[in-house]
């Protein structure tokens, strides 16, 4: 079956954020990950996939949800890695605003509705949420977070502060909501080589 979208329903008063998604060899999860994204509450989206050369079905898969809707865009790299797939999606992304999801995770339908609604109150570059794990069927704990608005010497304070886990800081890259040129100046100073 093939979805079309009406322009109108991108047409959101909020900025766009774009959702970039590492893809390698996740079949099993792809597809649930994909429409939890595609049912955000906050419409103004675009899906980034960027397949890091997968040998499995996840290519057929990306294909076929960029076939049922506009905002979803998928692009082959041979295997370098997440870092350089995020690299990649941030190349390709139109939105000012970023977020990484992994392809084997799915998120709440308002998890980028309330993203939003915590950097309009704050005026933020960088935005941090918590996460859930879910393990065959169950859900588990949900992780820390800091809590309050930081900016200049405060903020580098708590990252370079020796007691800097005690803070409880979400691990990898969800679920962060960047300012793009905030982390795209980041990635950008990544080495590759680096793994």
């Amino acid at each position: 079956w093939i979805k079309f979208m009406n322009i109108w329903e991108l047409d959101d008063a909020g900025e766009r954020i774009s959702i970039i998604v590492p893809v390698y060899n996740e079949e099993a999860y792809l597809e649930e990950c994909i429409q939890s994204l595609l049912d955000q509450s906050y419409k103004n989206i675009e899906v980034i996939l960027i397949d890091d050369g997968s040998t499995d079905c996840s290519a057929r898969i990306c294909q076929s949800f960029c076939e049922q809707d506009i905002r979803v865009k998928s692009y082959f790299q041979k295997n370098s890695g997440q870092n350089a797939a995020r690299k990649k999606g941030i190349s390709k992304a139109t939105g000012n605003w970023v977020l990484f999801v992994d392809a084997d995770d799915f998120v709440a339908c308002d998890y980028c509705l309330h993203l939003v609604e915590a950097q309009q109150s704050s005026g933020a570059d960088i935005v941090m949420g918590k996460s859930q794990k879910y393990l065959d069927g169950k859900f588990g704990a949900v992780s820390g977070s800091l809590v309050g608005l930081y900016s200049g010497y405060e903020a580098v304070r708590h990252f370079i502060d020796r007691d800097f886990f005690s803070f409880d800081m979400p691990s990898g890259m969800l679920p962060i909501l960047f300012k793009k040129t905030v982390i795209g100046d980041a990635l950008h100073a990544i080495d590759l080589r680096i793994t």
